[in-house]
């Protein structure tokens, strides 16, 4: 009794997530198409309707670390054009949106096989390595973007000259190795579920 209602729960529960992470990678489906349709249409208006005049800035919020700071009255002048950082900014949120994209796609399938009792399969294996290897990456290249994209804004608005500070993101890095290790876990017990197949 206490078995079939253990079994009811988990395939409850995997059921939901698989439904949650199907409604997911449609959602950012529709984040992307938007994103290509901004950047698209940025580069179709004309690049003097984008300009903005400096001097329309009454304060600044500044959001960093939980601190927000204001400037009021910062007394900038001159026009700057919108058009290549709102470019840039899309592209960022681009590459952003496909990789998560991407560790849901991984996911999803994740929990199709657990949902199918092949919990230890080899693909979930690869997957999961896939996921940590991603983070990894994603650990080193996108505090890079933003650096490019931080110095790139601070030169097209010529307010003034950036330089790169590079910073690896810890947090990623750290949950890619959780998650390489994790993987290795599933692939000591898909041998250790061979074994015992071959043993029934």
């Amino acid at each position: 009794m206490e078995n079939t209602k253990h079994k009811r729960s988990y395939e409850t529960i995997t059921k939901a997530v698989s439904y949650l992470l199907k409604w997911a990678v449609r959602a950012i489906y529709v984040l992307l198409a938007l994103c290509l349709a901004g950047i698209i249409a940025l580069l179709i208006i004309p690049k003097n309707l984008m300009n903005f005049d400096l001097a329309n800035i009454e304060h600044i919020n500044i959001y960093l670390f939980n601190v927000l700071s204001q400037i009021e009255n910062p007394q900038l002048i001159g026009v700057i054009n919108l058009k290549w950082i709102l470019i840039l900014l899309l592209v960022v949120g681009l590459l952003h949106l496909a990789f998560l994209q991407f560790i849901l796609y991984k996911l999803r399938d994740v929990v199709r096989d657990v949902s199918e009792k092949h919990p230890f399969s080899a693909e979930n294996v690869t997957r999961m390595q896939h996921i940590g290897f991603a983070y990894v990456g994603a650990s080193v290249l996108f505090p890079i973007l933003g650096s490019w994209l931080f110095t790139a804004a601070a030169h097209l608005v010529d307010l003034f000259q950036a330089t790169i500070h590079f910073s690896i993101n810890f947090q990623s890095l750290f949950m890619g190795i959780v998650i390489l290790i994790l993987s290795y876990v599933f692939d000591y017990g898909r041998n250790l579920q061979e074994d015992y197949d071959m043993t029934v």
